[in-house]
């Protein structure tokens, strides 16, 4: 199977996939089918931060980036690995999570995620070798289980049932017909095949012959970005002549006295308009008709549309225990826990909760470094915390709840400092000035505990670490 991607013309960057799946039915094997710790990597991403396969949780982690042009796009693969099925089933999910990224220039481009679909089927009862003489008991190239019936001497029409091509064991995936979409070509789209596979036979006594898959078969999800031509019609009329009418001056009957009393007539000339053939309308003949075809090309989009608000913190619910987050070396350090926790099963606690410990002078602390991108209107730190505290004392020096911000040139400010009991989940929320603590300079968040070794229990469990930027 592979991950691939699907971006169009949009570049990338960076990706970060996280995938699960149901180790009950499925493992991620090599090609010889012994289970694997990683995937195999593929060009176009060549920096591989995170590489990691468990198969006893069910988790795919894989996070590469690429630091220099030319960047990958268009549709291609990140990654790849083998899957090999354990136990029958209608439908086994490899399930991208919400924190799947694709990236650019540290925005979050991904348009969809699709998830792949594993159908492991049980396999047929396995033909014993037994003395039949028909032709598709044999294990000749021309009789690999397929229903051809070869006429022999002894085979009849219908094969034998100890060589019945019983649902052809081929990978062929029940191939869900995948609609065509148009993306939003700055968008990207990452997807996994859906595939079957055949589960183990049952162990038996007689000698077995099981049928070996064919090539998985993927179904790839095609998306046509499309370019709308919109023809605006201008019809151009040749204005007509206006006929207009000339008048010919009336030359004035003159009367002349002369001494005969002759009366003389000069002839009248006839008023004679001269009209103006009125021409008849017509429309000039173009190369094409009357009617000029201006083509526009509206491309999708026209416009750089405005990035969607993008999440900073890698783990923020630290259910993958990624290595982004630092857990410092104390007398007493932090630690990953499932005592309590906001969104299933993990969270980060920080300080001492019992035991003989609580004597013990030491911070506890654990800490992200992000870098804010340049270009930002608006960035938002939010987390939700569970304080506990049996120190009563209001010294400077007693126990104490803390985050701190710290910039790349040492100095940092406290977000918060607090010695709370309240023990139930509370949310925090701050908007980050983005001036202080912009300009793609690197920040540290550190969370962390006090305790003053009086035998007080001071801590606090974090959970659910968010930095989102807006543009």
């Amino acid at each position: 199977m592979e991950l691939r991607v699907d971006a169009g013309a949009q570049p990338i960057d960076g990706v970060e996939v996280y995938v699960s799946f149901d180790p009950t039915y499925l493992a991620i094997v090599n090609q010889s089918g012994t289970p694997v710790t990683s995937l195999t990597s593929k060009p176009g991403l060549n920096d591989i931060v995170w590489n990691q396969v468990n198969n006893t949780l069910g988790r795919i982690n894989y996070v590469a980036r690429k630091t220099s042009a030319p960047f990958p796009s268009g549709t291609f693969v990140v990654a790849s690995f083998y899957i090999k099925a354990k136990l029958p089933t209608g439908g086994a999910a490899l399930a991208f999570s919400g924190d799947t990224k694709l990236l650019f220039e540290f925005r979050n481009v991904l348009a969809d995620a699709v998830d792949g679909q594993v159908i492991v089927v049980a396999s047929t009862p396995t033909v014993t070798a037994t003395a039949t003489a028909t032709a598709t008991a044999t294990t000749t190239a021309t009789s690999t289980l397929t229903a051809t019936h070869t006429p022999t001497a002894t085979a009849t029409a219908t094969p034998s049932p100890t060589a019945t091509a019983t649902p052809t064991v081929t990978a062929t995936p029940t191939s869900t017909a995948t609609p065509t979409r148009t993306p939003r070509p700055w968008l990207g789209v990452m997807y996994l095949p859906r595939v079957i596979r055949n589960a183990p036979p049952p162990p038996t006594a007689t000698p077995t012959r099981t049928s070996t898959p064919t090539s998985t078969a993927t179904a790839t999800r095609t998306f046509t970005a499309t370019a709308t031509r919109t023809h605006t019609p201008t019809i151009t009329h040749t204005p007509s002549p206006t006929a207009t009418r000339t008048h010919t001056p009336t030359a004035t009957a003159t009367r002349t006295h002369t001494g005969t009393p002759t009366r003389t007539f000069t002839p009248t000339s006839t008023r004679t308009p001269t009209i103006t053939p009125t021409p008849t309308r017509t429309f000039t003949p173009s190369a094409t008709p009357t009617v000029t075809r201006t083509p526009t090309i509206t491309q999708t989009p026209t416009i750089t549309p405005t990035p969607a608000p993008l999440d900073l913190i890698i783990d923020p619910g630290f259910e993958l225990q990624h290595p982004a987050w630092v857990i410092n070396h104390t007398a007493y350090p932090a630690g990953y826990t499932t005592d309590r926790w906001i969104s299933a099963y993990y969270a980060m606690r920080a300080g001492i909760v019992s035991g003989s410990d609580l004597g013990t002078l030491t911070y506890s602390s654990f800490q992200q470094t992000i870098t804010l991108p340049a270009g930002i209107r608006k960035a938002t730190l939010s987390f939700w915390y569970y304080p506990m505290s049996g120190d009563t004392q209001m010294n400077v020096n007693d126990d104490q709840q803390y985050l701190y911000i710290r910039r790349a040139s040492g100095d940092q400010l406290p977000v918060l400092r607090a010695k709370a009991n309240d023990q139930v989940w509370l949310y925090k929320e701050y908007d980050l000035d983005v001036v202080y603590y912009g300009g793609q300079q690197p920040i540290t968040l550190i969370f962390g505990v006090r305790n003053d070794g009086d035998g007080n229990v001071t801590a606090m469990y974090v959970d659910e670490v968010r930095v989102r930027v807006e543009w």
